[in-house]
Formats: C-alpha cells, sequence, structure tokens
C-alpha cells in the first residue's frame, strides 16, 4: 500500500513540475506564430474528451453532447476523444464531421496506467493542434487526459478561451463521509492525489 501511495504521489508532483516547465517554456516563446489571420465566418470548437471510458454515458458526456448538439450550427466543432467516446457519441446521436481518434481502450479498466496513457497521448497529439484567436476549448471533465491537453492549448495560444468542466472535487479518501472506505480506499486515494494537478492549471 505504501509502495502504490508513493509512486502516486510521485507521479502527481512529477505531472506538476512537468506543467511548471512546460508554461514556462511556452511562455518564452513568440505568441505570433502561432496564431494566423482571424477570416473566418464561424469560430471553431475544440471539444477534449479523451477520457470517456466504458460503455456508460455519465453526466459530463451527457452535457458536452448535447451542448454540441445546439452550437453545432453556430460553431465549427471538433472533437478529440477516445475509441469508446466515438462509440458513446455514435450511439447519442452526435454526428460532428471532425472526430478525432486520440486513445485506444487497450489500458480500459487500469485506472491509473489508463489515465497515464491517455495524458501522454493527448499531449503529444494536442502539440499538432493550431488554433486562432478567439477559438474555444473546452475541456469536458477535470481528468488530466481531458485538462491537459485543453491547458496546453492555452498556453500555445492565449487568445484563445478555455473552458474547463470541473463537476466534482474528490473527497479525501480518509474522511470519514468518503465513499471510497476498505478495498476501494487506493481506487479513491490515487483519484484525489489525480486531481491535484487540475486544481493548479485550471
Amino acid at each position: 500500500m505504501g509502495g502504490i501511495f508513493s509512486i502516486t504521489l510521485f507521479l502527481s508532483c512529477v505531472t506538476a513540475l512537468v506543467l511548471r516547465s512546460l508554461f514556462r517554456f511556452i511562455n518564452n516563446r513568440s505568441i505570433s506564430q502561432h496564431i494566423a489571420p482571424l477570416d473566418r465566418t464561424m469560430k471553431k470548437l475544440f471539444i477534449i474528451a479523451n477520457w470517456m471510458q466504458g460503455k456508460a454515458l455519465s453526466g459530463g458526456d451527457r452535457i458536452f453532447i448535447e451542448l454540441s448538439k445546439r452550437w453545432s450550427q453556430k460553431l465549427d466543432i471538433s472533437i478529440f476523444l477516445s475509441k469508446e467516446g466515438a462509440d458513446i457519441c455514435s450511439r447519442e446521436g452526435l454526428n460532428v464531421t471532425n472526430q478525432n481518434i486520440w486513445a485506444s481502450d487497450i489500458f480500459s479498466g487500469h485506472y491509473l496506467i489508463d489515465g497515464i496513457y491517455r495524458t501522454i497521448i493527448g499531449t503529444l497529439k494536442v502539440l499538432r493542434i493550431q488554433t486562432n484567436e478567439g477559438d474555444i476549448v473546452l475541456s469536458s471533465s477535470d481528468f488530466l487526459p481531458d485538462a491537459i491537453p485543453a491547458f496546453i492549448l492555452k498556453l500555445k495560444n492565449p487568445q484563445v478561451k478555455w473552458i474547463a468542466s470541473f463537476y466534482l472535487f474528490a473527497p479525501k479518501p480518509w474522511q470519514k463521509n468518503s465513499p471510497y472506505k476498505g478495498i476501494k480506499y487506493l481506487l479513491g486515494l490515487v483519484y484525489w492525489l489525480s486531481q491535484l494537478p487540475a486544481y493548479y492549471i485550471i
């Protein structure tokens, strides 16, 4: 138990340090090279839903799907999501032409490993995305596979508007009212630690 706690805490600290270094690196570069002339009739909306897992529809998934349906007539929408997320969106009737699958379901069900995998994939993929002044970035959850890529887009171009979805503060697993008791304690601890970097970047 102590070893897993130490590894999880270490990963959280490393993530925070990497984000701080990335922030300084991008801020030291010229912003002008990332901004193209604004000559479009529709603003672009970039939705990052890389953490969508399994077949169930969460409340956060439902919110961004229904908003996307309503915004599709006014915004040029691009969605970056997981393989499972693409299946869920198709099932829920969300038809967006520009849909990009970032993460596979290879580690689905393994919370810690899957989170690291999707965060790394999202970080690498988002570096290729070019944004313009006035574009909108929506991270569909506060989980790092969604929040970190959105944060990077904001750092690359501070002129974009970032809408960061944040629905729940992870309870401390040692609190009396925590739902993570017994064998679920470790899961609750990983969840709480993984949300700490999100407080910093959001």
